[in-house]
């Protein structure tokens, strides 16, 4: 969920794996940084402001996700897609993270279409024209 300058995060699920890349509730980040900053960023960001291009910010749009490798934390990698509100308005984002050797191809692609499918869902229940 976005807050002025910055994001908070509002709810997690723990994976049940020895290592694990662990977030709190209540963290707050810089909006712009990590895979959920970036589609911030494409959404709401003015490029001045943001790490990305424009071109980053028209394919994150495009594709409706991003996936970072090592992009705020060296060892992690996540996947973030945007969840839209009425009148497709960004409410928030959902990701999911992880040590970045979990994150091979195959895994990914397995990832997106869950992840995918399911922001296209809350945001429809949301009252999102997608």
């Amino acid at each position: 969920m976005a807050q002025g300058d910055y994001r908070i995060c509002i709810e997690r699920v723990a994976a049940d794996k020895p290592l694990r890349h662990d977030i709190k509730i209540g963290t707050v980040y810089p909006i712009f940084k990590g895979a959920a900053g970036k589609i911030f960023g494409a959404y709401l960001g003015d490029f001045k402001d943001t790490d990305m291009s424009a071109g980053e910010s028209t394919q994150i749009r495009h594709d409706g996700y991003v996936v970072t490798r090592g992009n705020r934390v060296p060892d992690a990698a996540s996947i973030a897609v945007p969840i839209f509100s009425f009148g497709n308005k960004l409410e928030a984002v959902m990701t999911i993270s992880g040590p970045i050797g979990d994150y091979t191809e195959e895994r990914v692609k397995e990832y997106l279409s869950v992840m995918v499918a399911l922001g296209q869902t809350i945001s429809k229940q949301m009252g999102a024209t997608l």
